[in-house]
C-alpha cells in the first residue's frame, strides 16, 4: 500500500498536503519495526525455529 500506483496512497498524500517521498520514508520505518517485531514475536511462540 506505499507504492506510488496506490489510488487511495494518493488521496492521503493530498489530504496531508505532503509528499510521496516523505510518506515513503516515514512508512518503511514503521514497516521495518513492525516486521522485525511480528519475526520476534513468531520466534518467541515457536511458530518459526530459529535452528
Amino acid at each position: 500500500m506505499t507504492g506510488p500506483t496506490s489510488a487511495p496512497l494518493w488521496v492521503l498524500i493530498g489530504l496531508v498536503k505532503t509528499g510521496l517521498g516523505d510518506f515513503q520514508r516515514h512508512a518503511l520505518c514503521w514497516g521495518v519495526f513492525v516486521s522485525a517485531a511480528y519475526i520476534l514475536f513468531a520466534v518467541v511462540t515457536g511458530a518459526i525455529s530459529v535452528t
